[in-house]
């Protein structure tokens, strides 16, 4: 199947779906017709840089593109955002896509390019895309075309970060995220979705360095800057908190989370963290009247038990592992259940 055609199925389907589903509960109100072409870009842009995980400002995005690009097929910014588009509809945790989301999304901004081949948050993004398929050095040369270029795009910094820390490169990463860190959260062009980006970049340097009490305020920074309806970063702020023994702390961020939506990954690290908060108990030898409410809300929350024992002992609370094994052997007819 052609590039146009993929791109016409997926944004046909959005444009369905959103007539279908009416427009009183989007963020925009009116039918993708009413508005110009300006309009439906710079809208498009907000549903995509605001996008919290809720499916219908994929739809809305999707329906304002197909309008788009049917007034205006060489539109180079439109393609752009396809691509975009579809890296956050094949989005499934980390560095995952769904099928073929990574070369459709590709192949959409290459259009951009083949349009404007000095469109350079076209090569920003395909430096990201490089990334995502483990193509670091390719990456970075898009990267700095981009940069030769001339661009304002704060993800030419961000995606530039990202090669940097798979490279091992971690003072040449930092210093990129502090540059967006030193703009502030209200910088032009990149605003609050880039600032928390780079936030959540200096947590995960702090986290590997082992720095626990930078973990702990750079989470405080990222629960007080991000937006109120913003789950994830909360809530892996909150699991690398857990996964440095502040079981309390990371909690709480991660059940914030998910009073916001809730989602796998974050019930996963609820249940983590009951169980590093109740096997912590157990070495301090904390009565079990006090410690076994916590294993039984761990419990009730995800019985796989060994699982977690798995995952502790990859972790630094390895020395926690032995306390959900002991347990898990004890409950093994429920284990293999």
């Amino acid at each position: 199947m052609t590039l146009n055609r993929l791109v016409s199925v997926l944004l046909y389907s959005a444009a369905l779906a959103y007539a279908c589903s009416g427009y009183a509960d989007s963020k925009f109100k009116k039918a993708p017709s009413e508005y110009s072409n300006l309009e439906l870009y710079t809208y498009t842009k907000i549903l995509l840089d605001d996008y919290q995980g809720k499916h219908r400002d994929l739809t809305q995005a999707g329906a304002f593109l197909r309008e788009l690009l049917e007034r205006d097929p060489n539109y180079a910014p439109a393609w752009h955002e396809v691509a975009r588009l579809v890296l956050k509809g094949g989005h499934v945790i980390n560095d995952e896509f769904r099928g073929n989301a990574l070369q459709m999304a590709g192949q959409a901004v290459n259009r951009a390019i083949e349009i404007d081949k000095k469109y350079a948050d076209g090569f920003v993004l395909l430096g990201h895309i490089d990334y995502l398929n483990g193509r670091y050095a390719q990456g970075l040369n898009h990267l700095h075309y981009a940069s030769e270029l001339g661009t304002d795009n704060p993800w030419l910094e961000l995606n530039t970060a990202e090669i940097y820390v798979k490279l091992r490169e971690y003072e040449r990463a930092e210093a990129l995220f502090d540059t967006i860190v030193s703009r502030g959260p209200t910088a032009p062009r990149g605003k609050l979705p880039t600032y928390i980006t780079a936030l959540r970049g200096k947590q995960g340097l702090a986290f590997n360095r082992r720095d626990f009490d930078a973990v702990s305020a750079l989470a405080k920074r990222i629960d007080y800057h991000a937006a109120p309806d913003a789950a994830w970063p909360r809530g892996d702020a909150g699991n690398l908190l857990c996964r440095v023994g502040r079981f309390e702390e990371g909690l709480a961020l991660v059940q914030k989370a998910l009073r916001i939506m809730r989602y796998g990954v974050a019930r996963y690290n609820e249940a983590f963290c009951l169980y590093g908060q109740w096997a912590q108990l157990v070495t301090r030898n904390v009565p079990p009247s006090e410690s076994e409410p916590v294993f039984q809300e761990a419990w009730s929350k995800n019985k796989k038990l060994l699982k977690f024992a798995e995952d502790f002992q990859r972790s630094y609370l390895s020395h926690l592992a032995p306390v959900l094994a002991n347990r898990a052997r004890e409950l093994e007819g429920w284990t293999r259940r």
